[in-house]
């Protein structure tokens, strides 16, 4: 499998996680890696919700930081840029 295919399926179950929906992906790699993927996942969706909920602006301006610098350290740690 290419790598380009890999991110490509890596994106959309990262986009079904952030919707709610089941994935089935189990991702694989180095502890270091793994984490920057959970950390960029979990603030993409996190931000996500709160955005649904309509949070007040203070709380979504958190959260846009929190996942730029998830972003900024995953690709920092792979070599990818977080693209959701």
């Amino acid at each position: 499998m290419s790598t380009t295919n890999t991110y490509d399926k890596m994106m959309q179950a990262s986009a079904r996680y952030i919707l709610g929906e089941s994935t089935g992906v189990k991702i694989k790699g180095s502890a270091e890696r793994v984490q920057a993927f959970q950390d960029v996942v979990v603030a993409s969706r996190t931000l996500y919700e709160a955005l649904c909920d309509q949070k007040p602006m203070s709380v979504i301006t958190q959260l846009i930081e929190a996942k730029r610098s998830a972003a900024e350290n995953f690709k920092r740690i792979t070599g990818n840029t977080w693209s959701l």
